[in-house]
């Protein structure tokens, strides 16, 4: 039942990000940025993660000198190291979960060491961009998965505004 009420709440809150931006406020977007990473990122098997990293939730411009700006909200999951050379196919397992969701994705390898897999929905302007690192040695160490979420480009009085501060203050 509670995981039907989330996906119920991700739903609705995720409607109000698809089509043009409607005259959302950049604070309409943070709640589904921030429901779709955590959405996401819960997908990976809790025995896989060793720790949560970093994590980030602020407005960044979408060009116009600031004036629109979208949401990022995005956290760092450590793998442990008994499950570090996994994280390519915790990538490739979180792509086709989505997928089934209606999510399209384009994967790229920067390096030979890391992964990326970019997200899009006809059914939201959010982004989600995927990115797997092997680990850092043999052991395990250092594996990780960055679960990041861009909602949709809105307008806003700039980075300078009232709203923009407060929002970026306010986490």
């Amino acid at each position: 039942m509670t995981a039907a009420l989330v996906a119920g709440v991700l739903a609705s809150a995720l409607a109000g990000c698809s089509g043009d931006d409607g005259g959302l406020s950049l604070a309409d977007t943070k709640g589904p940025a921030q429901l779709l990473r955590n959405s996401v990122a819960g997908k990976i098997p809790t025995d896989m993660v060793a720790s949560q990293g970093a994590t980030e939730d602020a407005s960044q411009s979408c060009g116009d000198n600031g004036v629109k700006r979208s949401w990022r909200s995005s956290v760092l999951l450590n793998m442990t190291p008994d499950h570090g050379s996994q994280v390519f196919e915790v990538l490739e397992n979180l792509g086709r979960n989505l997928a089934d969701e209606g999510w399209t994705g384009e994967e790229s390898s920067p390096s030979s060491k890391i992964h990326e897999l970019l997200l899009k929905s006809t059914k939201s302007q959010s982004v989600v961009r995927l990115t797997a690192t092997l680990p850092a040695d043999s052991a395990g160490n250092g594996a990780a998965v960055q679960v990041a979420v861009n909602g949709p480009c809105v307008e806003t009085d700039g980075p300078d505004s009232d709203e923009v501060k407060h929002l970026d203050d306010s986490d």
